[in-house]
């Protein structure tokens, strides 16, 4: 038999190869850990109702940040006007994947194989929510996706499906809720060495089904004023002034577009003399005697 020394000598230096990587692999500490969560926000937000047709407002927002993680719950009963309120700041030493978040008696978790997150709280008292939401973009209007400043990227998109579980109440009776408006807000900075600010975001339904939702960086910082969304009560999206005024009094804030021309008049639920929460919620008031609720919001990202 004749040796081919061309094939013995490839077959000699993968050898080699595979024994150097291997022995390199053992004296080389493991790949960094990259389950660490970036600096970013996930915020859910939406109107659910049960088969009786009874409205509920809710709120979900999770922060993290460097290894501090916050998080803001509320959950209105737009019947009787009694809501659950959530709020817990805390450091998180272990890393974390999208997959299964917590803080607290608050989760968030993501399912990559559909797109799909769920998310709740639960006190207690064993009253709380949970709920699931999919992610299929409706159309190309309905979705709002760029970079807003140098270093922060915004996504918003609107949410058709929703369903889930309320356990509220004396009987703490579970009730299955539905909603058709709702919205997913995802803000990511990349680089929070450099960017040191507060975007505010306020998120609106009104009674005749329109709504509309902002997003507002500090005018040295962004790209544009702001970034708004309007939809009617036929859900298509509308033209809308890039200034949303906002005028903040004693339990109330005051909200204002020139186009399309409102004004609205938010009773604060969560109003504070010494405000120490990072939101601010409550039913609307119209000159016509509309009526809605607003949830109006900040998110601090000043990492030192």
């Amino acid at each position: 038999m004749k040796l081919n020394f061309r094939k013995f000598s490839i077959f000699l230096v993968g050898i080699l190869c595979l024994s150097c990587s291997l022995h390199a692999l053992s004296d080389n500490p493991p790949p960094e850990d990259k389950t660490d969560i970036a600096d970013s926000s996930w915020t859910f937000v939406g109107v659910a109702s049960n088969e009786e047709n009874e409205r509920y407002y809710y709120y979900f927002q999770l922060i993290q940040q460097a290894r501090m993680r916050t998080v803001q719950v509320l959950l209105v009963d737009a019947q009787n006007k009694n809501k659950q309120e959530y709020f817990l700041k805390e450091e998180k030493s272990a890393p974390e994947t999208l997959s299964s978040l917590q803080a607290g008696r608050a989760f968030l978790r993501f399912n990559a194989i559909n797109n799909s997150w769920i998310f709740g709280l639960k006190n207690k008292n064993g009253e709380g929510f949970n709920f699931r939401v999919e992610l299929l973009k409706q159309s190309e209007e309905a979705d709002n996706e760029k970079d807003i400043a140098k270093g922060v990227h915004l996504e918003v998109t609107n949410i058709r499906r929703m369903n889930g579980h309320v356990r509220w109440g004396k009987n703490k009776k579970e009730e299955f809720v539905t909603a058709d408006q709702n919205w997913y807000r995802n803000i990511v900075v990349q680089d929070a060495k450099v960017f040191h600010s507060t975007i505010q975001g306020v998120f609106c339904f009104l009674n005749d089904g329109a709504r509309f939702y902002s997003v507002k960086l500090p005018l040295e910082k962004a790209k544009s004023a702001s970034e708004i969304r309007w939809w009617d009560p036929e859900g298509k999206s509308r033209r809308v002034s890039q200034f949303l005024q906002q005028k903040v009094m004693d339990g109330k804030i005051l909200l204002s577009l020139k186009v399309p021309a409102i004004r609205l008049t938010v009773e604060d639920l969560l109003w504070q003399p010494s405000p120490a929460n990072i939101l601010q919620a409550g039913f609307v008031s119209t000159a016509d005697k509309s009526s809605g609720f607003c949830f109006i919001d900040q998110m601090d990202f000043n990492i030192s």
